[in-house]
């Protein structure tokens, strides 16, 4: 079984979406930058580990000096599949997880905040090309930025 991208394209195709579109390298990067106008890079350290505790994410490092935010891997999704016979059974359970790092940087006008999206299947990182899906994602990085500019005060 393909990792996250094949789990997200089951979602899709189940849920009736049957289109998805992988974000290339470019596209990841491009939508998970932020602009945080007129916030020290330590301000918006604290405002983006509040956004994603308040987002259900446990903030595992925050460095306000290297303006680095980690969190724990939030499940997303777990399923289960039993096979066997008459007088035997395994069942086999999959959880596939999202995690997120985050690095705030100084900006001519403020600070910027690149946010990088982290797969996990029971544990394990994943770091398939092609893995994060547009359909799934944009609502991801939309409720991101919309908590972040929420808590710093920013109308959007």
């Amino acid at each position: 079984m393909k990792p996250l991208s094949l789990v997200t394209l089951l979602f899709l195709v189940t849920s009736g979406c049957a289109h998805y579109t992988p974000y290339t390298a470019p596209q990841l990067a491009a939508k998970g930058t932020h602009p945080a106008r007129g916030q020290s890079v330590a301000s918006t350290v604290e405002a983006a580990a509040v956004s994603l505790t308040t987002l259900g994410y446990r903030i595992t490092v925050k460095d306000t000096e290297r303006g680095i935010v980690k969190t724990s891997a939030r499940p997303i999704m777990t399923s289960a599949t039993t096979s066997g016979g008459q007088y035997s059974a395994s069942s086999e359970v999959v959880e596939d997880g999202l995690a997120w790092a985050l690095l705030v940087e100084a900006d001519g006008s403020g600070a910027v905040v690149h946010a990088t999206p982290r797969g996990f299947r029971n544990g394990s990182e994943l770091h398939d090309e092609g893995m994060w899906v547009a359909e799934v994602m944009d609502a991801k990085f939309n409720d991101l930025w919309a908590e972040l500019d929420s808590t710093l005060g920013v109308k959007r």
